[in-house]
């Protein structure tokens, strides 16, 4: 399967989001709060703290996260395209539609950890609590647009 320009594209603004996240953090742990948050309630408001030896956590979990939805990405077996019967017929459409779907939610899932990671060296709060609460829906909205385009073009 053909590598797309959104699917290039995904995965360069993921890469830079990621070395980018781990470089702010490494050259910020000498400034960084004892604690740091780890879990924010729906507001987009920390809710939990931990101490800041844990804040590698993000990064590692940003780059596990893109290695695994990266491999995921390339074996079409394993995808769940609810229902839609894949035939000769719409094989390339449908399954160029789950890979764009698969690597944009990569790339917002590493953009929401890359601000989760700037607004733990700053010890919470420095990041706009909406923006932050935001991802979840535009996470849903990315999903849902996918499934109705490939639903149109079964």
């Amino acid at each position: 399967m053909k590598r797309t320009m959104l699917v290039n594209i995904a995965d360069a603004l993921c890469i830079i989001l990621m070395i980018g996240s781990a470089t702010y953090l490494f050259a910020h742990w000498g400034t960084l709060p004892d604690h740091v948050p780890i879990h924010y309630g729906w507001t987009g408001k920390a809710n939990r703290w931990i101490g800041k030896e844990y804040a590698w956590c993000l990064p590692c979990i940003m780059w596990g996260l893109f290695a695994l939805l990266s491999v995921v990405e390339c074996i079409p077996r394993l995808w769940n395209t609810a229902g839609i019967k894949i035939t000769d017929e719409n094989r390339d459409r449908i399954y160029a539609i789950m890979r764009n779907m698969i690597c944009t939610t990569k790339m917002l899932a590493v953009a929401l950890l890359s601000v989760l990671v700037v607004d733990a060296v700053h010890g919470g709060g420095a990041v706009s609590s909406g923006l932050i609460a935001a991802f979840l829906p535009l996470i849903v909205a990315n999903l849902v647009s996918w499934w109705i385009k490939m639903f149109l073009n079964r």
